[in-house]
């Protein structure tokens, strides 16, 4: 769709409002405007407004951004808000017309880079304080405790080697063919990772086996000894009636014990 530049008037015949505005685009390509305060009341009621074309077929984004101009330098500063949807009426200056905005975050990064010939440079030779140490080394630790960083982090890394951008080095691959002995219980197991993950897992921090509650078997019951309601096992609660009071009929769910 061939594009150009267009001056448009929009007519909302409610409350008998205007709305003068620019496209870079098609007079088709279905473009309200630019305003939010008119587009909610456009998608609330598109039956009561009407477009009608200024001006159309400029060809530089500059004389589009003037003629627009002069359009909106008629409606008067009592109007702007009220008359009109417009709330201001100055030349805009759209970042389309300067090449230098056209350029992406990375190439303006590249380019102050290289127009910086001691960039890179102050970092050279500088040792870092024990207090800065500490505070990359917790900064790392919050990094890599995120499940989202790691799994990303994961993903990028199976990209690098699928794409050949990275490779495993012969001592890596000699490494993880290292036949480990376990200290603690003299198991044998392949590899320096999976074995520092056996330690850390079976010795280091263990987790504790889980108890599987027959919840069936669970009742609320009144402890007349303490005065107070507890949960017991059904069979305790009926060989103990002279210290439980209570309806074995009422289970309690698991995730209440």
């Amino acid at each position: 769709m061939e594009k150009y530049g267009f001056v448009y008037i929009w007519f909302d015949r409610k409350h008998k409002r205007y709305y003068i505005g620019c496209r870079w685009g098609n007079i088709n390509d279905e473009y309200i405007c630019s305003s939010s305060w008119m587009k909610d009341s456009y998608k609330r009621r598109p039956q009561d407004f009407k477009r009608k074309i200024l001006v159309t077929n400029i060809n530089d984004r500059s004389l589009l951004l003037n003629e627009e101009y002069k359009w909106l330098s008629l409606i008067k500063p009592e109007e702007l808000g009220k008359k009109y949807y417009n709330l201001h009426n100055h030349h805009f200056g759209h970042w389309t017309t300067n090449e230098e905005n056209k350029k992406t975050i990375g190439q303006k990064i590249s380019d102050s880079h290289n127009n910086d010939p001691t960039w890179g440079q102050w970092g050279k030779g500088k040792k870092l304080s024990d207090e800065t140490k500490e505070k990359i080394r917790e900064a790392n630790k919050i990094q890599f405790s995120d499940p989202k960083a790691r799994e990303y982090n994961a993903q990028k890394t199976r990209e690098h080697f699928s794409s050949g951008q990275r490779t495993v080095s012969q001592s890596s691959l000699a490494a993880l063919r290292i036949l480990c002995v376990c200290p603690h219980c003299n198991i044998s197991i392949i590899g320096h990772g999976p074995m520092a993950m056996h330690i850390d897992k079976t010795h280091i921090n263990p987790k504790p086996p889980k108890i599987y509650v027959n919840t069936k078997n669970i009742v609320s019951a009144y402890d007349l000894e303490n005065k107070k309601f507890v949960k017991v096992i059904k069979e305790i609660f009926i060989n103990n009636k002279e210290r439980y009071c209570g309806s074995t009929s009422k289970r309690i769910k698991e995730n209440s014990l």
